[in-house]
């Protein structure tokens, strides 16, 4: 395991090399008299002046095996001081999943009024539904919204909501995991923890901008190791009361914003553009009939490559309604580009695959770029896709010349950074390449 230190605020961990396939035993979140410490903690409006809400605890726990395959736990407990706030985060509680390779379920979902009194949800007040971020678009029926319907939360209610989750290798991503958690909110966060367990053979390297988090190893007999990173605990003065720990942090212990922490196994950016490339090309492939014969209205009597590429990017903007689903959720690989064209709906990946095929029919090349648009420090040598934020379309000119194109329609300019280059057929450039930067629409 190594270590490094730096300044700034993020901090990532990578962890490479999975090999053993070991049988792990099942995780557990908070334990019942951990809750009821949380739910002791006497978190107020006057406490927390002009917060709608306050994230008690926050923790995640999950394994991972020999294969890449994920079993997890996602366990949080909110005080609700603004019945706005309330409402906006239960009513309903929504968790998004990939039905493909995803499931999850809730075990626990609950009103505290006292740290002795509770009362659950009703079991059909927890549902599985087609998500609403699809807006029914056919290509996206197995992304599902699971949901949890509270009641109307007062001011000074305590929530509780555990959910299991297991998660298979994605397609297209077997030999590749990687994924980001979150430390810090917009919303005070008093107590935040993540708890990876995985088999001894799997290697894993930290990485740390700054020392917001407490990181503990551990190895355990049964041939794995176990590795935690928590909120500052050690901020929060735990006393006793009535044989009961009771954690009482002062606001200022809450934890900073956008700390991040990256899990990765796979290898560098070089390996990751010809692996995904290859599956664009595969979803792509030589075309498809409805493409071939729509493109001649989409460009319509436009001579010049540079008309033509402004009018099938305008087209893709604005005919194809972009939905909200990212590539963290639904992995790297695109949809097929005609399943999008005739849904006039789609993913930003899937929008960026339908743009390619769109100019490759009329005869201009183009590749996909996964660009970092968010601000502040990363790690680069990390090669995590989750690091990266937006697909634009590198267009190679007929004659020479490049220029990037966006398939989402933004009027928010993007400054110069750098993306992973998908490598597909005709093209040798792999790893990360610069991003000149694109003016707003």
């Amino acid at each position: 395991m190594r270590i490094r230190v730096r300044a700034g605020g993020e901090i990532l961990l990578a962890a490479i090399c999975m090999i053993a396939t070991i049988a792990l035993s099942p995780a557990r979140a908070f334990e019942p008299d951990e809750v009821k410490a949380i739910v002791r903690n006497p978190a107020s409006a006057e406490t927390y002046p002009g917060a709608g809400g306050v994230w008690l605890a926050i923790e995640r726990r999950i394994e991972i095996d020999g294969a890449g395959n994920l079993h997890g736990f996602d366990h949080r407990i909110a005080r609700v001081l603004d019945s706005d706030w309330g409402a906006e985060h239960f009513s309903p509680y929504v968790r998004t999943y990939a039905g493909e390779y995803q499931s999850v379920r809730i075990l626990v979902a609950r009103v505290w009024q006292s740290v002795e009194k509770f009362e659950d949800l009703p079991p059909d007040a927890v549902r599985h539904l087609p998500s609403a971020k699809t807006e029914d678009a056919a290509p996206y029926a197995k992304i599902v919204d699971l949901t949890a319907e509270f009641p109307q939360l007062e001011p000074g209610s305590t929530v509780e909501v555990l959910t299991e989750y297991y998660e298979r290798t994605r397609p297209g991503d077997l030999n590749v995991r990687s994924f980001e958690y979150l430390f810090g909110a917009e919303e005070p966060v008093v107590e935040q923890q993540l708890h990876l367990s995985h088999p001894a053979a799997f290697d894993p390297a930290m990485e740390s901008l700054g020392d917001s988090l407490f990181f503990q190893p551990k190895r355990l007999g049964s041939g794995r190791s176990f590795d935690w990173l928590t909120g500052r605990l050690s901020a929060q003065g735990f006393r006793v009361e009535d044989a009961l720990t009771s954690r009482s942090p002062a606001p200022e212990s809450a934890l900073p914003e956008d700390t991040r922490l990256t899990v990765y196994a796979g290898s560098v950016w070089e390996y990751l553009s010809g692996y995904y490339g290859r599956n664009w090309d595969r979803e792509i492939g030589s075309g498809d009939p409805d493409i071939t014969l729509g493109v001649g209205d989409i460009v319509g009597d436009v001579t010049g490559a540079d008309a033509r590429v402004d009018a099938i990017e305008n087209w893709v903007q604005t005919e194809v309604r972009t939905l909200r689903l990212t590539h963290q959720l639904l992995g790297m690989t695109p949809i097929a580009p005609g399943e999008i064209y005739r849904a006039h709906a789609g993913a930003p990946r899937d929008k960026a695959a339908l743009m390619i095929a769109l100019l490759a029919a009329v005869g201009i090349r183009g590749e996909p770029v996964l660009v970092r648009t968010r601000t502040g420090p990363w790690l680069r040598d990390l090669a995590a896709p989750e690091q990266l934020d937006r697909f634009l379309v590198r267009v190679f000119l007929p004659g020479g010349g490049e220029r990037w194109c966006d398939p989402v329609e933004s009027e928010t300019p993007l400054p110069p950074s750098e993306g992973l280059n998908i490598l597909m057929e005709g093209s040798d450039e792999r790893g990360l390449i610069p991003f000149p930067g694109r003016a707003g629409r």
